[in-house]
C-alpha cells in the first residue's frame, strides 16, 4: 500500500472515530435528560415538586439545561467543522 493510500486511510479513520465519539456523546446527553425528566415527573406525582419554591427552581433548571443543551450542539457543530476540514488540509496536502 503506497504511503498516500495510507494517509487516505487514517484520514477515514480518523473522520469515523470523532463521529463515533459526537454520537456516544449525544446519546449520553440524551439518556441523562430523558432520567432528568423521569425524575421530575416521579417527583411530581408524588407530590414532592407542588410548591411555588420547588416550580420556581424547576423552571430556573430548565432554563439553565435548554442554555447548556444548546451550547452542547454548537460545541458538537464546531468541532464537526473542524474534523472536516482537518481531513480536506490533510487531503490537499497529500494532492500538493
Amino acid at each position: 500500500m503506497s504511503s498516500t493510500a495510507i494517509d487516505y486511510h487514517l484520514i477515514i479513520s480518523h473522520l469515523a472515530i470523532c463521529r463515533v465519539q459526537l454520537s456516544e456523546i449525544d446519546e449520553n446527553q440524551k439518556a441523562i435528560n430523558k432520567l432528568k425528566a423521569n425524575l421530575v415527573d416521579d417527583l411530581n406525582d408524588r407530590g414532592v415538586l407542588s410548591d411555588y419554591e420547588a416550580e420556581q427552581c424547576l423552571e430556573q433548571h430548565r432554563a439553565q439545561q435548554e442554555k447548556l443543551a444548546r451550547k452542547l450542539n454548537q460545541e458538537k457543530e464546531k468541532q464537526e467543522k473542524v474534523s472536516i476540514q482537518y481531513s480536506l488540509i490533510c487531503c490537499l496536502r497529500l494532492i500538493n
